[in-house]
């Protein structure tokens, strides 16, 4: 190891991803004309990536915030005296009665609330996005993106402790509460559930040994707040029990509101009409069960309207109108 060392320094930057509990995201509108971008900045002499995290949301979006986890931590060298070190944390609003700052600072121009539609919107108009960070964290997150836990940033002498991710895919464990999450569900708990949501948990997880989601449970339940729920935390819509019955199965044997509320977000899906038209393990479509519905009038004219086909036949060779005055196939 050389003894002659040259200084070097490392840069500290917090940067927050924030979700309301309506599922908007907090985008702050950058001073000098830079564009709409979230909160961030650098972390000042004697603080540490929270506490300027804390800071800087408050700064430029008037936002008082909790920290729930680290999206990422980065670590960049620039040469051989300087590197920069950023963390990107997720975060929620402490409370739903705060109002992002409107009144032009040194800090930033104001903020404001904004859906991932919102922000392809603001990207197309003067002055533009600063950078897609807020959009391509938003879209990992409403997808069910893996979100650390806060102790993953710690200092040298604390304790290590082994919470399990807040969310993520693949072949994790179930986690403990899972149950108290199926409870809330059952209950029609919306305020538990979107804080549950927000806070990273992975509404793709199966339940049964059915291989039913939370999306197939609540259509099942018809709770439609809570469909719109677990909709916007990711669930997966293609998402097939063991007879190979999507969540559109479903919900055509549920609310029409349920329905609706399904097929608006398989209209962003390139596999949309397959969805629509998926026969399960007895060629029953969609259409079949909607069909049978107490509701099939207006589930059948918003399934056709989405591309739903009417000729296919089950393995009874029943058409989706054959099975209209014929009880409803049991799930």
């Amino acid at each position: 190891m050389s003894e002659d060392r040259s200084p070097f320094s490392t840069h500290g930057f917090s940067v927050v991803v924030v979700r309301n509990f309506d599922g908007k995201w907090l985008a702050v509108k950058e001073t000098r004309n830079r564009g709409w971008w979230l909160p961030a900045g650098l972390v000042d002499p004697g603080e540490t990536f929270v506490d300027a995290a804390h800071r800087e949301c408050l700064e430029e979006s008037g936002i008082r915030i909790e920290l729930k986890g680290i999206l990422r931590v980065e670590h960049s060298v620039y040469g051989p005296t300087h590197a920069r070190m950023r963390v990107v944390f997720f975060a929620m609003p402490i409370d739903e009665l705060q109002i992002p700052k409107t009144i032009p600072d040194k800090e930033s121009e104001e903020a404001r609330w904004v859906t991932l539609d919102d922000l392809r919107r603001l990207a197309k108009g003067r002055p533009g996005l600063r950078g897609p960070e807020l959009y391509e964290w938003g879209g990992y997150i409403e997808k069910g993106g893996m979100i650390a836990p806060l102790h993953f940033l710690c200092r040298e002498d604390e304790p290590t402790p082994t919470p399990q991710l807040l969310s993520g895919r693949g072949n994790e464990t179930i986690p403990r509460d899972l149950k108290s999450f199926i409870s809330a569900l059952e209950r029609g708990d919306e305020a538990s559930l979107k804080k549950a949501v927000l806070a990273g948990f992975n509404v793709n997880l199966v339940i049964n040994d059915k291989s039913w989601t939370l999306l197939h449970l609540a259509c099942k339940l018809n709770q439609e707040n809570c469909v719109q729920i677990l909709l916007l935390g990711g669930a997966d819509i293609a998402a097939s029990t063991h007879k190979n019955r999507n969540v559109i199965h479903f919900a055509a044997q549920s609310t029409p509101s349920t329905l609706v509320n399904v097929l608006i977000a398989a209209a962003r899906l390139p596999n949309k009409l397959d969805l629509i038209n998926q026969q399960d393990d007895e060629g029953n479509s969609p259409l079949h069960f909607a069909a049978a519905s107490p509701g099939r009038a207006f589930l059948w004219e918003v399934l056709i309207e989405n591309g739903a086909d009417s000729n296919l036949r089950n393995q009874q060779g029943l058409k989706p109108a054959d099975i209209a005055s014929i009880s409803q196939p049991g799930i």
